[in-house]
């Protein structure tokens, strides 16, 4: 019993000193507080081609698939799950690389062409049933 009569003023102490620093610490600075602007890339279209992305397929009464995005040196990796592909996108919003669904997807035609795949654009067939989550390494590989 005495332990506990004796530690409770040093809690006592321990909360009124954590009171006084707790707004103390969540105040402003001294310094104005500095607004980021938003700036607009590039936007991205809805459907099915390849460089759109499917929101809204819904086969039955379906809840929609993830859509998610990840970013590596500029670079923008988006998962499209309704689509069942994975885009590769520049800084600039230019399709660099796709891997797709053949069944779900309609062939690739600005990939396709010989001057993309000249420049290193390239889109590859992979049975996706629903890409989710995605992340990307230093190296860029996509997980």
């Amino acid at each position: 019993m005495n332990t506990v009569k004796s530690r409770s003023p040093a809690i006592l102490s321990a909360a009124i000193l954590l009171s006084l620093l707790v707004p103390t610490a969540c105040s402003r600075s001294s310094g104005p507080v500095r607004e980021v602007r938003r700036e607009s890339l590039f936007t991205l279209g809805y459907g099915t081609q390849e460089d759109q992305l499917d929101l809204f397929r819904m086969e039955g009464m379906a809840p929609p698939a993830k859509t998610r995005i990840a970013m590596q040196d500029g670079i923008f990796f988006l998962s499209n799950g309704n689509g069942a592909k994975v885009l590769t996108l520049s800084s600039f919003g230019d399709l660099l690389s796709m891997v797709y669904n053949p069944e779900r997807n309609p062939p690739p035609v600005v990939l396709s062409q010989s001057e993309s795949q000249a420049s290193g654009r390239t889109a590859r067939p992979y049975p996706f049933l629903s890409p989710g989550e995605i992340a990307v390494d230093s190296r860029k590989h996509v997980y």
